[in-house]
């Protein structure tokens, strides 16, 4: 591996290992050699979720040596995220012998290895096969050397070779143990055991009828109308019966086995420990919600429990003579033989260490148990026990309850062995390889090895220079002669695997399965086999939206039945007669998965059940990927947002603040800013009520607003002012003009802004000219002149006042004095004013002496204008940041460019700036606008998909990445208005940084806005220019319509139908989306219909958009966005939409014929009152339960829920809370709402009156109209 790390630079070397333990253990080795990171990936690095080939390009870039298990990699291999011939150039598999049948080895080698052209003749880099390099200690299976070597040869494409080069060196690191055999007396007949005894008593009285299991079977047979279900359901009875293969039953006959061979192979007492054990722990185990237990069913553990308190115990006896008549004579030869070897070991002074191999779990932890009852045993022997180990999250079966006996941690355990702190390990086969077990002085082959793998591997754990491998023979002849048979074809395999003359010779092709057919991606090389297939089908029904108690994964049906239809009814029983086949299956996926794709079916043409079901599975997931619910790599579409996208938008960002300081520009729009060097200036006039006209000379040509699209002023004092400005388009020519209006500017402003103006600087990008001289400003003028000699005459003067203000010497008062008082408390003359006194002083006029004052000597319309212009200059800015906006953005679309000024401007008003209006509204009418555009367009064009993957495609779509990413591609960061507004406009502005959610929100309020002023079909072509990842925009009658297309008409629907109708008081004229709005995943009855998830999907998004419509517009309240949520959150929660739905019923007519002497038949005329969550359609007993334990809380707490939604001031959350309803029922209204909407044409206006039928809308109006406290407690 090293040579090839060093060797080629491009490819990876991968090394794969059977278990956890192997790979970490070789991870670790690979590392301390080779140059370059190694990487691991085992289970828990969860890499069936690495579902980014990103990231796998990323992980075979960064590393040179990858280590794994192999399904890992298989996996990787099947879903073209690796390219064996691109990415590997060295392939290791340890432990080789395993590359046989359908094991993962020989999966990879055979799907992805044989399929590549040769390495002969081409460069390293080309796509070829890897080189092969496999280790093992027996290079076997079974009991046919020969046959063995040629097909490990020809799976691996290899040659079986031991080393021949300084093999007597290594011989001397290699110690072959010395081999015994330990003769025992095989018991010729039953040993009594008293507990197995009273077991057997227990497990010869159960009968399979009284099996829960089976009860519940023929209670649901007795159900369910005729249909596939109830065949599934026949069929699953017939064979239980046949098996009587239960939980229960077949957890305590496997039981008493157990019991049975340990009494027959360790003896009578070894049998009633380990009963009494077992019982105990079943009982403890009982109460606790944790352990093997938790996973039971409460019927099943209740009925098992309650057979194994029948089993009569009988108390242990410890004593060691006791214990020691109680065993058989294998046990007594075996402790006498561990005595044996531990003597010789401390005779030698050698530390001895001892590996027990069992065969059987139980026998592990009993033998264990005995070795450890004897005091001088256990003086000598600290004994640990090692069990394969099972993580499973399934149910256990019985017998698991027998793991709570292991006292350690396996790790601990082989920790403790290795240090020595134990030197005797009873085990499994688990020990024979696939551990990093040091050699040890003494194996002892409890039972015998199986095969000759087991014999060499259990035999090579002995590698001391003294070390002894026993096998315990009974007087059984054949067991002799296995041993035998084991030595002979290991001399057999020793001599092929070092003879250097044999010739490789072509494996038999006697195993080729039938028609073994796959699909492969063009673009990928993703492959689908008939392996992979059932276990792909599973993974994407467990992706599926979950559903309460629905059917969650495939299906299959075999054809024909295995069992007559009835056949559990017939007594007695008929015998079964043997079919052998050919056979056919159909598969069925559940109900979310659309009617089309649902079922494939295979003719009866294959050998076995399992190539049936393989086969059916085969063609419902090609079938899938044809539909397009699978990815370029064979899995379950995503859609999911990218990880890094968030990073992405924050370095777009800092990008853009970055470029426009580097070109000493704002990132906003400034309508003030011009690179023209030569000074062109453009006429412009201003006119505020009450105040001579202006010029207004600017660098750029402003854009003409119209004249519902002038400011208005609102001054303290005087109320509104408004103001007319005109852009005539002409250059000024006269320079005179411009230094002129340059002057008068620097004075006006100078008065109220002195300390924000540059000394002795006339730059400015506007300035202002009297269009006419005032009637005063000739004495104002001479005025300035005479305080401006008066200054440079008598420079002290204005500091001497402002001393004389410094020290508040006592003057003498002189008159005339001056009547003064302070400005108005007032910057943004834009925000109107809350009353006649907002924004006035708080100061009452004071006095000021003459002599001790300075006065600007300007007139009274100059400091007008001085506090008002800064004003009327922010509203410049805007407005001509949204004209520009608009003339640009809007070019391709002139539908955009008729929304309102006033509409556009509030929509790219940030709050930040301060403004009296922002976007803040408009982009939460937005926010639910795009989504329910996007869901009508989705659930349109993309009917085969299922709601998950629409509900991940909607959030990719409108999610604020992908919105501030659309936002920076068209530049929108320019027109958003972010600075705040300063009275003194010469100074540079401040603006709020730019952030994701500013970006996404502002594009949320254009759509806002879009839809305000044009409806859906103008908020439509507002998104449309942002893109959004959706290239087909359509509007919502299209989308209706194209949803409608599918619908097929159906027959023999239920006459439920119209009580459902009647009740919703609206009549449907695709019956069929009734039906679906009312399907429950769960229902197995014949109607082809897709459960409700995809209508519940649309649903939610007509009700959020009918709710936060009528919230925004809802008469003199101007919600903002917080109140607007949490009304809306009282209005479409689950519990009142479960309220609801168990609130609404009809009440149908149940008269029935009755007898009496006097009248003979009469009709006693009644009524029958019928809710609307009892029409849902459903299979499950689960859904029936909780329906009407939701239904009995309605029942006690429905009626006050209502007084209050009436009449109560709060809102009653914890009323509503309590009713507890799953949400199943919630979810059947909202499909009820999105069929009616589809239904009606796409028509609000139809839904709402639904809604108002339900008691929705009355709930909204006093919502609004009572100012209900609707917060969340």
């Amino acid at each position: 591996m090293k040579h090839e790390v060093e060797r080629n630079s491009r490819k990876i070397c991968w090394f794969l290992a059977p278990t956890v333990t192997l790979i970490e253990q070789q991870k670790d080795a690979i590392r301390a050699v080779c140059p370059g990171p190694v990487g691991l990936i085992s289970g828990a690095s969860a890499p069936d979720q690495w579902k980014d080939a990103a990231l796998w390009s990323k992980i075979l870039s960064d590393h040179r040596v990858m280590v794994s298990t192999p399904q890992i990699l298989l996996d990787a291999l099947r879903h073209g995220y690796i390219l064996m011939g691109r990415d590997i150039s060295l392939l290791v598999f340890d432990e080789a012998h395993h590359a046989t049948s359908k094991h993962p080895y020989n999966e990879i080698m055979r799907g992805f290895y044989h399929c590549l052209p040769p390495r002969e003749g081409r460069d390293l880099n080309d796509i070829t096969r890897p080189f092969i390099l496999g280790l093992t200690a027996s290079p076997i299976y079974g009991g046919n050397i020969g046959k063995a070597f040629r097909e490990i040869e020809g799976n691996l494409d290899c040659v079986i070779r031991s080393s021949r080069l300084n093999r007597q060196e290594l011989s001397t690191f290699v110690h072959r143990p010395e081999f015994r055999y330990v003769l025992f007396a095989s018991p010729t007949e039953p040993v009594p055991s008293r507990m197995l005894f009273n077991l057997k008593v227990v497990t010869q009285s159960m009968r399979i009828e009284n099996d829960p299991y089976v009860i519940d079977l023929r209670s649901q047979l007795a159900r369910l109308p005729a249909g596939e279900q109830r065949n599934r359901v026949d069929q699953r009875l017939s064979k239980t019966l046949h098996k009587e293969d239960t939980f229960s039953h077949k957890g305590l006959r496997d039981f008493e086995r157990t019991a049975a061979d340990i009494c027959t192979e360790l003896g009578p007492w070894a049998a009633d420990w380990y009963i009494v054990s077992i019982l105990e722990l079943a009982r403890q185990e009982s109460s606790l919600h944790t352990g093997v237990m938790a996973s039971w069913q409460d019927r099943e553990k209740r009925y098992l429990l309650s057979l194994i308190s029948r089993v009569q115990i009988h108390p242990i006896s410890y004593s060691p003579d006791d214990i020691q008549a109680g065993l058989s004579d294998k046990v007594r030869e075996f402790l006498r033989c561990l005595r044996s070897e531990e003597r010789d070991s401390r005779t030698q002074e050698d530390p001895f260490s001892c590996i027990v191999f069992v065969t059987r779990r139980d026998a592990v932890l009993t033998l264990a148990k005995i070795i450890s009852s004897f005091p001088d045993m256990e003086a000598r022997f600290q004994v640990g026990c090692l069990l394969g180990q099972s993580q499973s999250f399934k149910r256990h079966a019985f017998l698991d309850i027998s793991r709570a006996l292991l006292k350690d941690d396996p790790t601990e355990t082989l920790k403790a062995f290795r240090s020595q702190e134990k030197n005797v390990l009873v085990a499994t086969a688990v020990a024979e390889e696939g551990l990093d077990i040091q050699a040890c002085g003494t194996v002892i082959r409890f039972n015998p090895p199986e095969n000759m793998v087991a014999w060499a591997q259990s035999r090579g754990r002995a590698r001391k220079r003294r070390s002894t491998f026993l096998v315990m023979l009974g007087n059984d002849p054949d067991a002799a002669d296995k041993l035998r048979q084991w030595q002979e074809l290991e001399q057999e395999m020793i001599r092929l695997y070092t003879d250097p003359t044999r010739v490789l010779e072509p494996p038999e092709d006697n195993d080729i399965e039938e028609d073994p057919i796959e699909f492969i991606h063009e673009k990928t090389g993703a492959k689908l086999t008939l392996d992979s297939a059932m276990s792909h089908l599973s993974h994407f029904c467990s992706v599926l939206p979950q559903t309460s108690h629905g059917v969650q994964g495939p299906i299959f049906d075999l054809d024909p039945p295995e069992y007559e239809s009835g056949w559990h009814s017939d007594v007695p029983r008929s015998g079964i007669a043997p079919y052998t086949g050919p056979w056919g299956a159909t598969c069925t996926l559940p109900r979310q998965v659309p009617l089309e794709l649902r079922k494939r079916h295979t003719s009866r043409v294959y050998g076995t059940k399992r190539s049936a079901r393989n086969h059916a599975a085969f063609f419902a997931y090609h079938a899938l990927f044809r539909a397009g619910l699978l990815n370029d790599h064979l899995l379950p579409l995503t859609s999911e947002i990218k990880k890094d996208l968030d990073g992405s938008v924050k370095l777009l960002l800092r990008n853009i603040e970055k470029r426009a300081g580097l070109t000493n520009s704002s990132v906003q729009y400034d309508p003030w800013q011009t690179r023209d060097e030569a000074e062109t200036w453009f006429y412009n006039e201003v006119a505020i009520e009450g105040l001579p006209r202006l010029f207004m000379f600017t660098r750029r040509q402003l854009q003409p607003l119209e004249r519902d699209e002038l400011p208005t002023l609102y001054v303290p004092g005087q109320g509104k002012l408004s103001v007319d400005i005109l852009s005539a388009g002409e250059e000024v020519e006269e320079k005179d003009v411009i230094v002129a209006a340059k002057e008068y500017t620097k004075r006006m402003f100078s008065t109220l802004h002195e300390k924000r103006l540059a000394p002795d600087s006339l730059d400015f990008c506007y300035v202002f000219l009297p269009m006419e001289e005032g009637k005063d400003e000739a004495e104002w003028r001479t005025r300035r002149q005479w305080q401006e000699e008066r200054l440079s005459a008598s420079p002290g003067t204005r500091s001497e006042a402002a001393d004389f203000r410094e020290r508040y010497p006592e003057v003498e008062v002189t008159y005339p004095l001056l009547v003064v008082q302070a400005f108005p408390r007032r910057a943004n003359f834009l925000a109107p004013l809350e009353s006649a006194e907002d924004g006035l002083s708080d100061a009452y006029p004071f006095l000021l002496h003459p002599r001790y004052a300075t006065i600007e000597l300007v007139g009274l319309d100059d400091v007008q204008y001085a506090f008002l212009l800064p004003s009327v200059l922010r509203f410049v800015s805007i407005a001509s940041a949204v004209h520009t906006m608009r003339s640009t953005l809007f070019e391709s679309s002139p539908a955009l460019s008729s929304i309102p000024f006033s509409l556009l401007k509030t929509a790219v008003t940030a709050p930040v700036s301060q403004e009296p209006v922002n976007y803040q509204r408009l982009e939460t009418l937005g926010d639910t606008v795009l989504k329910f555009i996007v869901s009508s367009l989705l659930h349109a064009q993309y009917p085969l998909w299922h709601e998950g993957y629409l509900a991940k495609r909607k959030d990719h779509a409108v999610n604020n990445n992908k919105l501030a990413t659309e936002a920076i591609r068209l530049h929108m960061e320019k027109w958003l208005i972010r600075d705040s507004f300063k009275k003194k406009k010469q100074k540079k502005k401040q603006t709020e940084q730019l952030s994701t959610k500013m970006l996404a929100d502002v594009v949320e309020s254009l759509i806002g806005a879009a839809y305000e002023h044009g409806g859906f079909d103008l908020a439509i072509e507002s998104a449309k220019l942002f893109g959004l990842g959706i290239s087909n925009w359509m509007t919502i009658p299209d989308c209706v319509d194209k949803s409608l297309s599918r619908v097929e008409d159906l027959n023999d629907l239920p006459r439920e139908l119209e009580l459902v109708e009647g009740m919703l008081e609206y009549k449907f004229s695709r019956r069929t989306l009734l039906v679906e709005a009312l399907t429950h995943a769960s229902y197995t009855g014949d109607i082809e219909t897709q459960s409700y998830e995809r209508l519940e999907f649309l649903g939610d998004a007509v009700l959020d958009m009918i709710v936060t419509d009528f919230l925004y517009h809802a008469p003199g309240k101007n919600y903002t966005p917080g109140h607007m949520h949490i009304r809306k959150e009282a209005l479409v929660n689950s519990h009142l939409l479960a309220f609801i739905c168990m609130n609404t019923s009809i009440d149908i007519d149940a008269t029935m014929p009755a007898w009496n002497n006097r009248e003979g038949i009469v009709l006693n005329k009644d009524t029958q009152r019928i809710h609307l969550y009892r029409c849902l359609l459903h299979s499950s007993p689960r859904v029936l339960e909780d329906l009407a334990v939701a239904f009995s809380r309605w029942e006690k707490s429905g009626a006050a829920i209502q007084r209050a939604l009436q009449r109560d001031s709060i809102y009653p959350w914890a009323a509503l809370t309590s009713l507890q309803a799953p949400k199943f029922i919630s979810d059947m209204l909202e499909s009820l709402l999105g069929a009616i909407f589809l239904d009606s044409h796409g028509s609000l206006d139809v839904v709402r009156g639904v809604l108002g039928r339900l008691g929705i809308m009355r709930i909204m109006d006093r919502i609004v109209a009572d100012d209900t406290d609707v917060l969340h407690p």
